[in-house]
């Protein structure tokens, strides 16, 4: 756990890295480009100094929405050397999500990837008023929703020099702004501080300066992007840059590159399991993989790649509280133990402590101040329940052993995990009930072995009308991004109800997919994220 400021201030551990070993490689691209920590530094100062010269003050939230790659290094740490706060969008937004998100985050100034622009087109965003392009044809003049969008040469400064700050930024201060899944409602913008990334840094990135982490499960609008950039930085060591997470060339771009860390959903080990076998399986520069959730096929992924993965416990909201100590723990079940500095309890609806073995919501406190996230913007009613009792309520059902160890049961939350993403049942519900012919509508998650949960939905149809389900969901693939499109869709002459009116998910859950379910995959109906141009 870094103490002082100069080592838990981003920009500042970046200076001193330039300083001290300018030469030394940071991030290594797919294409071979290499940066040095001077480089990295050069790109960050005159990436702030354009947007300081653009007006962006310290504290103000800058919008990023596009994929990571070179320009999204750049832009992460210029924004942070601005004084700025980083606030990224998920790709897949679009519509009403695309407007709450903007809105929630109020910021006036967005980067954007050029093939993104149109979807902004008809937004109700009054705080936005500066736009800039990056990708293919992004020097082209063009106005989206009334707004002109210069080029990102407007985000190069010839300016070298790190900005000075009027008021610079503290370990106490909002480094990123991060969107968790709404589960009550719309989603949350989630206000995190250095210091929340110098604790979760201290529980995830255990590297050292020799060591180059692969980004390859960490978009730019994940707590991956800063957390490895952060983690690799306030150790001396690099990162390997690339946009996405391909299990066919996942070792050879290890060897390639040198790859020697790398952080996985448990969904990203089923797929590399189901690569053929070959004499290459165990010759990889790899030494460590960490796996949020762990998986049952850990021990055969020990096996075939010689490596054991460690696994742990964390959140947009909590940072990483618990982990598995060393490699040696083989109950693929287990996130681990509690780290020193954190405490943890798992309790009943009224916070008392349920005993050894029961289950209930774990809850967390650090005894580090601004470990923990800084609540939810503009949601304060949110965030008094968040932290209610003093300790922050995950939300997420645990038990645990004699032995302390700890094990994630389920989500208390009604939120479908598909694929390592959150989604929020109320927004697909959301959607779904601006069909005309919908009269009420419950989503949920119904169990899948290789995507942790499918989305399903169970519609009722309003009095006189007809849902049809591939018209539905043709519907939706208009209105949500790809991965909250339901799969599975059945129609109900009538959805069970609890005396308050609210639908008995439980009941859909545990009736699951039936013969008279509707499966978009089997109907030939397969979704995937927009494939953006390369610069």
């Amino acid at each position: 756990m870094a103490s002082s400021r100069d080592e838990v201030m981003t920009i500042e551990i970046l200076a001193r890295r330039a300083l001290e070993h300018p030469d030394r490689v940071f991030a290594v691209f797919p294409d071979g480009e290499e940066w040095t920590y001077a480089r990295t530094a050069d790109e960050a100062w005159r990436t702030a100094n354009a947007l300081r010269a653009r007006g962006i003050s310290e504290g103000d939230h800058v919008s990023v929405w596009f994929p990571g790659g070179k320009d999204g290094v750049r832009v992460f740490f210029g924004v942070l050397a601005a004084g700025a706060v980083f606030a990224p969008l998920n790709l897949a937004y679009r519509g009403r999500l695309l407007e709450h998100a903007l809105n929630v985050t109020a910021s006036w100034f967005l980067v954007a990837h050029t093939e993104l622009l149109p979807r902004l087109e008809g937004l109700d965003v009054p705080n936005l008023r500066t736009i800039v392009s990056v990708g293919p044809g992004r020097d082209k003049p063009m106005t989206v929703n009334g707004i002109d969008v210069i080029g990102d040469d407007d985000l190069r400064s010839d300016n070298t020099r790190q900005p000075e700050l009027e008021h610079p930024r503290g370990p106490w201060d909002h480094m990123c702004l991060m969107f968790t899944s709404g589960t009550t409602g719309p989603s949350k913008g989630v206000h995190q501080s250095y210091t929340f990334y110098d604790e979760f840094c201290e529980g995830i990135v255990r590297i050292t300066a020799e060591d180059r982490i692969s980004m390859a499960p960490a978009p730019i609008f994940h707590n991956g992007w800063p957390l490895y950039l952060q983690g690799a930085l306030r150790k001396g060591g690099s990162v390997f840059v690339t946009d996405r997470f391909r299990p066919s060339t996942f070792w050879d771009e290890a060897r390639k590159h040198g790859v020697t860390v790398a952080y996985l959903v448990g969904t990203m080990a089923h797929a590399l399991l189901k690569n053929p076998p070959s004499a290459d399986d165990r010759n990889h520069p790899m030494r460590r993989i960490n796996m949020a959730p762990n998986t049952p096929d850990n021990k055969e992924f020990e096996r075939r790649f010689g490596l054991l993965p460690t696994s742990g416990y964390g959140s947009t909201e909590v940072g990483y509280p618990i982990r598995t100590t060393d490699p040696g723990v083989r109950d693929p079940t287990t996130c681990g133990k509690v780290r020193a500095g954190y405490a943890a309890r798992i309790v009943d609806a009224f916070d008392q402590e349920v005993p050894v073995g029961e289950v209930g919501e774990l809850i967390v406190r650090s005894d580090r101040p601004w470990a923990l996230c800084s609540g939810y913007k503009d949601m304060a009613e949110a965030t008094v329940e968040l932290y209610r009792n003093g300790w922050l309520h995950t939300g997420d059902a645990f038990r645990r052993d004699e032995d302390g160890y700890y094990y994630f049961v389920d989500r208390m939350k009604d939120v479908i995990r598909r694929r390592g993403e959150n989604i929020s049942s109320v927004e697909v519900e959301s959607e779904v009930l601006t069909h005309p012919a919908v009269a009420k509508v419950a989503a949920y998650g119904v169990p899948d072995p290789h995507s942790q949960e499918e989305v399903m939905v169970a519609v009722e149809p309003k009095p006189g009308a007809l849902v049809e389900p591939r018209q539905l969901a043709e519907f939706l693939i208009e209105r949500l991004p790809h991965y909250m499109v339901p799969r599975y869709i059945v129609i109900h002459e009538k959805l069970p109800l609890t005396a308050t009116e609210r639908v008995r998910k439980p009941e859909l859950r545990d009736e699951g997919v039936t013969a008279n379910t509707w499966d978009r995959e089997a109907e030939g109906i397969v979704l995937s994220g927009q494939r953006l141009t390369p610069e």
